[in-house]
């Protein structure tokens, strides 16, 4: 079982957005059951690797699970805790690399 869960917003990945779902309410299905886990709510995408820095532990593992720039977090995070790159400037270069990829049709 998890000790924590952090969910982002939801964007759609080519397909009309549902009306009413976010991360939110994957946020609340998690804390409407008895014995939950800890969970939280981060928004944006751009401050779920500072949360995530924060709160992680050595020995700990963290998963990530979605689509699109997703999979960026976990080597992101990484380099966060090993102190490799600055967060705010390491969101910008990931910012900027979906910009080229959507103008080039990516």
């Amino acid at each position: 079982a998890a000790d924590t869960g952090t969910f982002m917003d939801v964007y759609p990945a080519g397909e009309a957005p549902v009306p009413g779902v976010s991360g939110k309410t994957f946020l609340n299905v998690v804390l409407d059951h008895a014995g939950h886990p800890e969970a939280a709510y981060v928004p944006r995408r751009v401050e779920v690797v500072p949360y995530l820095a924060a709160k992680a532990a050595e020995g700990d593992l963290v998963i990530t699970m979605g689509a699109g720039d997703v999979t960026a977090i976990g080597p992101q995070l990484v380099d966060a805790l090993r102190g490799d790159h600055d967060i705010s400037q390491m969101e910008l270069v990931d910012i900027a690399h979906l910009h080229r990829e959507a103008a080039s049709g990516k």
